[in-house]
């Protein structure tokens, strides 16, 4: 079963991403971002759903961490964020984001989103 990371400091996103995804895909929440390289390195997941907006490392940071690791360059990001400016968008695809859904999302086109990068993989 493929597996999808979400990072995210949201309980509430937590519970609504394994909701969506739980019957097709094995779904790891991790709530830090400081500790998510090291549990993504445990386990590597198929892909990344990430927030740029967390009080311990922001997302944007934490995507140029994961794009230049040696073992996670090369997994699928998609942002997952409220932040809706077009620099702030820009800026991550920049940084190597595969893709950018803006909150609130609607859980049918994440699904898609996700089912197409898992389809590839």
């Amino acid at each position: 079963m493929k597996k999808i990371t979400l990072i995210d400091d949201s309980e509430i996103i937590g519970i609504l991403i394994r909701s969506i995804f739980q019957k097709a895909y094995q779904v790891q929440v991790i709530q830090n971002a400081m500790v998510s390289i090291k549990e993504m390195e445990r386990e590597l997941p198929d892909l990344i759903l990430l927030d740029i907006m967390m009080p311990d490392l922001d997302g944007l940071e934490l995507l140029k961490m994961i794009k230049a690791h040696p073992k996670l360059f090369k997994i699928p990001v998609i942002m997952i964020s409220a932040k809706q400016d077009l620099k702030t968008i820009q800026m991550a695809q920049n940084l190597g984001a595969d893709d950018y859904i803006t909150k609130p999302f609607e859980n049918k086109k994440l699904l898609e989103m996700v089912n197409g990068f898992l389809a590839k993989n």
